[in-house]
């Protein structure tokens, strides 16, 4: 799996896991995350829109 902030820049892929820590700012946020198969296809981003109060 791999996250992006900004839905354009991604993090290096990692492994999957259920449960991910990401030090959101203070208002509003988007994360986007994608993952890669066995065979290399990497799907399209999913994103959340995250509000830190």
């Amino acid at each position: 799996m791999q996250f992006s902030k900004d839905g354009v820049n991604f993090f290096p892929f990692e492994p999957f896991a259920a449960i991910r820590n990401v030090t959101l700012t203070v208002g509003p946020n988007t994360l986007s995350v994608r993952f890669k198969d066995g065979a290399g296809n990497v799907s399209a981003p999913v994103s959340a829109s995250i509000t830190r109060n």
